[in-house]
């Protein structure tokens, strides 16, 4: 796979967007419940630094770790959370038109590799077959999240990712909530080139992957900018089926491979 020049131009494009998000914090202390002027933010991994308006704040000791921070002021803010050897992942939340935020991170290895399965291996046309068989979700056919959250779905002729909370609306998570404005459905993402394949990344109900062009990719389905998304795999015209949370077949020209992300 040639990932190089991709992975570095995304993580110079983020750092950059770090780098010019500065400002001033006035904060007491991690942990507790959310307060108004707040922010929680659970990251899933262990060894994270968490940089808030740019200045580093801790690092994660344990996966999913919650961390809160308290008594911010009236403004825009930013989150830096930079995992070792996975790319980083960047948010800003506005808390002059409200007085908490809740976030999740999430990120994907650098170097991820995939297996290839030989053609004359017994899998290959099993696996292949389901990938086949791996057709788009449609508005008469939703895929729903593991939790029964969030059901998603594709309109082929705009190419645009549609997503639904299906619990009750009094339950609205904030990635429902772009900029402030709560619905019940959003439109996640609007391409040029057609989507292949789609599905909820791990168990997550807040993040999505795409295949799309020469690139499967991590997407969270919050649009209030920036909107992260990271790269999983890059071949030729790749499709994908999820026979497991966290696996993926893929099928990439002529090759078919497995791949744990």
């Amino acid at each position: 796979m040639r990932r190089g020049k991709q992975n570095r131009t995304y993580v110079i494009s983020v750092l950059i967007l770090a780098a010019i998000a500065g400002g001033a914090l006035y904060m007491k202390g991690l942990g507790g419940e959310p307060r108004p002027g707040s922010l929680e933010i659970t990251i899933p991994d262990s060894g994270s630094q968490v940089f808030l308006d740019n200045k580093k704040k801790t690092t994660t000791i344990a996966l999913n770790q919650k961390i809160v921070f308290n008594r911010l002021t009236s403004r825009v803010h930013t989150i830096l959370v930079n995992t070792p050897g996975n790319y980083p992942w960047y948010k800003a939340f506005d808390l002059s038109k409200e007085t908490s935020s809740a976030l999740t991170s999430f990120s994907i290895h650098t170097d991820l590799k995939s297996m290839d399965v030989p053609a004359t291996d017994p899998q290959f046309q099993p696996i292949k077959t389901l990938i086949a068989k791996d057709i788009l979700p449609q508005t008469t056919a939703k895929k729903i999240s593991a939790s029964g959250n969030v059901a998603l779905w594709v309109d082929t002729d705009s190419n645009s990712v549609h997503a639904e909370w299906i619990r009750s609306t009094s339950e609205l998570p904030s990635f429902f909530c772009p900029l402030g404005a709560c619905s019940p459905h959003i439109i996640a993402f609007n391409g040029k080139a057609p989507i292949r394949s789609l599905d909820f990344f791990k168990n997550r109900d807040d993040v999505i992957i795409i295949a799309i062009e020469n690139t499967i990719s991590a997407l969270e389905l919050s649009i209030s900018p920036p909107q992260n998304f990271q790269p999983i795999f890059t071949g030729t015209s790749p499709r994908f089926h999820q026979p497991e949370s966290g696996i993926l077949f893929i099928e990439s020209g002529r090759t078919i491979s497995v791949l744990r992300y």
